[in-house]
């Protein structure tokens, strides 16, 4: 686990695509977006476990949204 401080952040935030100066879609360049998404994997127990502790239902049914 890393933990650092965050003094101050921003984020570009738009629902559509891009939108460029018209004359910078003359220029040879490429220009568009990078989707990110978020998903859950599946759990790992720590090694450590006692035997036989099954995975708990809250974590078995954990969801995004």
């Amino acid at each position: 686990v890393l933990s650092l401080p965050i003094d101050e952040a921003s984020a570009k935030i738009r629902a559509a695509g891009p939108v460029d100066d018209e004359a910078d879609y003359a220029l040879p360049v490429w220009a568009g977006t990078v989707p990110v998404s978020i998903q859950l994997g599946t759990p790992e127990p720590d090694p450590r476990n006692l035997d036989g502790v099954e995975l708990p239902d809250h974590v078995r049914n954990l969801r995004l949204g």
